[in-house]
């Protein structure tokens, strides 16, 4: 065989390699997909309601957590090259939605699952980045490294999107708390959620303060160490206005309450959560002369300290 054939014989050889490892490649890639897919559906459809919108929201859901989520984590949110799995996803986000009534929560159990899922693993920990960023910046200008300070620069247009994302967990909050949920699997961890949302809602609202305060205040200005939400009164009125929808959904949900008692990382979000906002709203009454010691206000703050503490004594509980 002259040299010629025999690299005619290679070529032809590996094309035939480079498509059948092309062939493997796209089995694997449709069975992994097909196993995640269904895995998600079957979990979701169990109850029987809303099938097709679950069809739809379960292809939202796996291009979020296979694709989007891990593309933002390494290249930051709005990355130019998970726009395309953004668009498809919001595409069938939309489709599930247009399956689901109006009136029914199942609506915003979907956006945790898919949109709060984006803000909580991506938006947020970003949030938290531009401090650390803010806190590297003045720390070069003390130590006058201006061509390194400029590194850390943050301006307030860099934390825009991700304040909008805040409000519109707040936004979420009643509308979650006032739907009827059809699907029972999805109906039992409404308290769950709505809890949780609430702590993320006032700790990246926090967050949000405190950079705007940071990014425009002189650098020379004295520090002002008070909590930029107990001093805002727009803020006070909405922890006020969550507690009491959360006392609301406490009396008419006593099911998922004792479901929470019985899952520890619930319920000390359940316990973490009581103490933070009534904690607000008794210092709030505090400055305005208002507070009373038989406040029911203080049964809350109380026996969320009391769980605490022994929680310290008894880790093993």
């Amino acid at each position: 065989m002259s040299t010629k054939q025999e690299n005619q014989v290679k070529k032809q050889t590996f094309k035939i390699k480079l498509l059948n490892f092309i062939k493997i490649f796209l089995i694997f890639f449709i069975i992994v997909h097909l196993f995640v897919y269904l895995s998600i559906f079957s979990r979701s459809a169990r109850s029987g309601v809303h099938i097709k919108a679950k069809t739809f929201m379960s292809v939202a859901t796996m291009l979020e957590f296979f694709y989007i989520i891990p593309m933002y984590k390494i290249w930051g949110w709005n990355a130019p090259l998970a726009k395309p799995f953004v668009y498809i996803r919001d595409e069938y986000y939309k489709l599930g939605n247009k399956h689901l009534p109006a009136d029914d929560g199942e609506r915003e159990m979907w956006w945790f699952i898919i949109k709060y899922a984006e803000y909580d693993k991506v938006v947020f920990p970003e949030i938290r980045n531009l401090k650390i960023k803010i806190y590297k910046y003045n720390k070069c200008i003390k130590y006058k490294n201006y061509d390194e300070a400029a590194l850390y620069i943050v301006k307030p247009e860099d934390y825009k999107e991700h304040s909008k994302a805040v409000e519109e967990i707040y936004n979420k909050l009643e509308i979650l708390a006032k739907k009827q949920i059809k699907d029972s699997k999805f109906a039992e961890t409404r308290l769950a959620k709505f809890i949780g949302l609430a702590r993320s809602y006032r700790g990246n609202k926090l967050y949000i303060y405190k950079l705007d305060k940071d990014v425009n205040r002189k650098l020379n200005d004295k520090e002002d160490l008070r909590d930029p939400i107990l001093i805002n009164k727009k803020e006070i009125q909405r922890i006020n206005h969550i507690f009491s929808i959360y006392k609301g959904l406490l009396s008419k949900f006593e099911d998922q309450v004792k479901l929470i008692s019985g899952v520890k990382h619930r319920q000390v979000d359940k316990v973490l959560f009581e103490k933070t906002y009534s904690e607000y709203l008794i210092l709030n009454k505090i400055n305005q002369n208002k507070f009373s010691c038989n406040d029911e206000l203080i049964d809350y703050y109380g026996g969320a300290w009391d769980y605490i503490m022994d929680m310290v004594h008894n880790p093993n509980k």
